[in-house]
């Protein structure tokens, strides 16, 4: 026998209890205007990229006079196919420089009743580098304009955003699969498909960064960077920035493909790695392993190169307290080098 039916009210039964959980990990008290952590709605969505599509196309449904869509350039992947819909529709999208994050005032002060969201994330879903969004958000605080906030992994190790105000929707994701999004009493958008969906169970694990974030080290992490790095005869990526999170080491070489050297590597350290975008241990940005030619071409305005892309690496730090990595890294990356030139 089976069935095909779903009880009337069970997302917001859902949406319900994920509050009540987030309610008893914090005190915060907001402020007038303000409505703590959670705002006054908490949804859960399939990932972040599910999220954004609900929440742009859910505030053109709430505000539809307003037909202007602010969003930052070479920000974050997702933004694209988040404001597609509107695009097709005749939204007037006002593409903003990433320069305008270290002055947003005057940007700010031009928004009329006309301007219906701004879209910005706080780092990126690949690399985890990050934005400094402080002086974007203290100009907008009184403007009515929905923000659409992004976290990928930033909340695990900062917490969530303190306080919501009225017209923000602030996104965090649990997992690939997973997002969350706690929202303003201005931005209440309605839902689109996010009631039809059925969804994986949340555990404390998804949501103990609510609490208690997550600790990252990042002068030990790239200490280790630089001895892999050494170890293997590769080369750091963004050596030493202040603008990531240090949860993992970013080596690439230029002779070699980042896929066929996790493969040995997770062969050496007899693990099994999971499919593109569910391994959070070992991954690359080879295109051998993501497949498609233009799944990475985002990162291309980052001045990476193809063969930089192809090469690179990423290890979770983790790994820093296993006895034997470096030597399996070494070993690995020998073992790509004696296929490549049979010696």
């Amino acid at each position: 026998m089976r069935l095909d039916f779903r009880p009337t009210g069970s997302y917001q039964s859902l949406n319900d209890s994920i509050r009540e959980r987030l309610i008893a990990m914090t005190e915060v008290v907001a402020a007038p205007g303000e409505t703590g952590p959670l705002g006054v709605d908490t949804r859960l969505y399939q990932g972040i990229g599910h999220a954004l599509v609900e929440a742009v196309v859910g505030a053109s449904h709430l505000y539809p006079l307003k037909k202007k869509v602010h969003f930052f350039k070479k920000m974050n992947p997702y933004f694209e196919a988040a404001i597609l819909p509107l695009a097709k529709l005749g939204y007037q999208m006002i593409a903003l420089e990433p320069d305008v994050l270290a002055d947003p005032a005057a940007w700010a002060s031009s928004l009329t009743r006309e301007d219906l969201l701004v879209l910005y994330s706080v780092d990126d879903p690949l690399f985890a580098r990050t934005y400094e969004i402080q002086a974007l958000e203290a100009a907008l605080s009184d403007k009515p304009i929905i923000q659409i906030r992004v976290s990928h992994c930033r909340h695990f190790y900062e917490g969530p955003k303190p306080l919501v105000p009225r017209h923000a929707f602030n996104l965090y994701s649990l997992s690939t699969k997973l997002a969350i999004a706690c929202i303003g009493e201005r931005a209440r958008v309605a839902k689109q498909t996010a009631d039809k969906l059925y969804y994986d169970v949340i555990t404390d694990d998804h949501l103990q960064w609510f609490q208690r974030p997550m600790v990252s080290n990042a002068s030990d992490v790239q200490t280790w960077q630089a001895e892999l790095a050494k170890a293997a005869d590769a080369k750091v990526l963004w050596q030493d920035r202040a603008d990531r999170i240090y949860d993992r080491a970013l080596i690439y070489w230029e002779d070699a493909d980042g896929h066929a050297i996790i493969d040995r590597l997770a062969a050496r350290l007899e693990m099994t790695l999971a499919e593109p975008g569910f391994e959070n241990r070992l991954e690359t940005t080879s295109l051998s392993r993501w497949g498609a030619v233009r799944t990475l071409d985002f990162y291309g305005d980052w001045a990476l190169t193809p063969n930089m892309l192809r090469g690179l690496i990423m290890i979770s730090s983790e790994f820093r307290s296993r006895d034997g990595f470096i030597e399996a890294l070494l070993r690995a990356r020998r073992d790509v080098l004696k296929d490549q030139y049979g010696s």
